[in-house]
């Protein structure tokens, strides 16, 4: 699958959200999200987060949770994910800093604007969800390095 595969075309804006993705304090279950490595303060993050292989790297599938995120400041920026559940998740991000809604890529598909997936995976191809995927237990999160 292509990596413009990973987020559906009826992504939800940070504005428009009542919480999860609100950035807020949590009572319970927050996740962190660092995002590093941001060269561009520009455009939109556009996240997925998948809790299982069936939904990541399908076009439309039902994502566990997905939103497009502004981009607010360079280096590393934190983005606070209230009440997401104990579980096994892969994540995926990319930044569309053009603002055409959709990851850019050259004539053999590879991404012209910054990427990434948990776990840092650094291959030609897009990582499995076995590859990508880390367990959450209530507390914590992940960095994701930008390339």
């Amino acid at each position: 699958m292509k990596l413009t595969q990973l987020i559906s075309p009826t992504l939800l804006c940070l504005s428009a959200l009542a919480s999860p993705l609100a950035g807020a304090n949590c009572d319970h279950n927050q996740f962190s999200l660092q995002i590093k490595q941001i060269e561009k303060q520009q455009g939109n993050f556009f996240v997925a987060i998948h809790n299982s292989a069936d939904t990541y790297m399908t076009k439309d599938a039902d994502v566990f949770m997905e939103s497009v995120l502004p981009v607010t400041r360079l280096g590393t920026q934190t983005l606070r994910i209230c009440d997401v559940p104990e579980g096994t998740y892969a994540v995926a991000i990319y930044q569309d800093v053009n603002d055409n809604g959709k990851l850019d890529s050259n004539f053999i598909r590879i991404p012209k604007e910054p990427y990434g997936f948990s776990n840092n995976i650094d291959k030609l191809t897009p990582p499995s969800f076995e590859e990508a995927s880390f367990e959450f237990d209530g507390v914590g999160g992940i960095s994701i390095n930008l390339k």
